[in-house]
């Protein structure tokens, strides 16, 4: 009877999943991600042959791509949700290639060292990630909308679980080699390696069904140094002025009604590069960007809900949110309870913050024509 190993199967979902990559035409997607996909397929039918039908013949090639799957999901992930990171160097990403160089040369070099390369890379690129998924700043993420940061973060978080998982399962493996002659290792390999394979596939297409249906490519960024020589003083003057102009369109535009506005695209509207307009935010107002967008939207929920009879998901809808989820949790993290109950209260928090957005907003519909119609127009 032949058997058909796990990992075979999941490189056939691999190849579903790259295909669907491939004819999207929703998103742009890069090269690194479909390179990506790709060599996790790979990968798997490779653990497959050695683990299920003991072909050792590409062990070397096996252990190349295990030392540059970390380095592929790292660099997918960070340019599918920055613009910065998609301009990196090709210098700078060729160093992740260095740990790879040197599993290539051990043999010749006689030094036996890819089992330490391997499991020195899934820790470090593990942990690289877990650290970036667990940030709350916005300006890394400047082209991913404001209603997938928590999906973006659970991707990194994901993806970095599923290789420092590799690194204790390859653990596992030296161990069980060196005392039981590998009698446990291919089940340990065939279940757990594949899981994280899994995982890793599973966070990159995760990122790119919460992305904009078509990204943009924002402006140049200001030059950082520049910004930061300057006197404490004038600096503090352009933040303000940044912010002010910052609010002063989000009201009379309303930008933030937009559900796939994102740091990128806020710095397109505004013609201000996205790391003055990230710093700004987190000095003057001390919450990141997401947040900060977030409680224009909860402002103009409560004068709708206190001044209208429209439903609850209308008002949702209206204020830019496209999930109850969502809208429900940033109401009770702003206001302290949900809108249905806030409904029947009519509490409105005692917020200096909110209250001066509430009369901005007011201001800025009767200029329109009425309070209730500029609101919602």
């Amino acid at each position: 009877m032949v058997v058909i190993p796990v990992s075979f199967m999941f490189s056939f979902s691999l190849v579903i999943l790259l295909i669907w990559v491939l004819m999207s035409k929703d998103h742009e997607i890069g090269f690194l991600p479909k390179v990506t996909l790709a060599v996790l397929a790979i990968q798997s039918i490779l653990i497959g042959l050695r683990w299920t039908y003991s072909y050792t013949e590409w062990t070397l090639i096996q252990a190349l791509l295990a030392a540059l799957i970390p380095a592929l999901v790292l660099t997918c992930l960070l340019q599918l949700v920055s613009a910065r990171a998609s301009r990196q160097p090709i210098e700078r990403l060729i160093l992740h290639c260095v740990p790879a160089l040197l599993i290539l040369l051990s043999p010749f070099l006689d030094l036996p060292v890819t089992d330490f390369v391997i499991i020195g890379v899934f820790l470090g690129y593990g942990g690289a990630l877990v650290y970036i998924g667990s940030k709350s700043d916005m300006e890394w993420r400047d082209r991913v909308p404001f209603r997938s940061v928590l999906h973006t973060n659970a991707a990194f978080l994901i993806a970095g679980t599923g290789l420092l998982l590799s690194a204790f399962v390859d653990i596992a493996v030296s161990y069980d080699m060196s005392r039981n002659a590998g009698l446990l290792a291919p089940r340990i390999v065939g279940i757990a390696n594949v899981a994280v394979l899994l995982l890793l596939a599973g966070a990159i297409v995760l990122v790119i069904r919460y992305m904009p249906p078509h990204s943009d490519a924002g402006i140049p960024d200001s030059d950082p140094v520049a910004e930061e020589t300057l006197p404490r003083r004038e600096n503090r003057q352009l933040m303000q002025q940044t912010l002010a102009q910052m609010e002063r369109a989000l009201i009379d535009r309303r930008l933030y009604r937009d559900p796939d506005l994102s740091l990128n695209s806020l710095s397109r509207k505004l013609v201000i590069p996205s790391r003055r307009i990230s710093t700004s935010v987190n000095s003057l107002r001390a919450m990141n960007v997401s947040q900060y967008i977030n409680l224009f939207r909860i402002t103009e929920a409560i004068y709708l809900l206190e001044n209208t009879d429209c439903p609850i998901t209308g008002v949702m809808f209206d204020v830019g949110f496209n999930t109850k989820s969502n809208f429900n949790r940033e109401f009770r993290r702003i206001v302290g309870i949900n809108p249905r109950d806030w409904r029947k209260e009519r509490s409105v928090p005692q917020n200096k913050l909110i209250d001066n957005l509430r009369i901005e907003l007011q201001n800025s519909g009767a200029a329109k024509g009425g309070n209730t119609a500029g609101i919602r127009t």
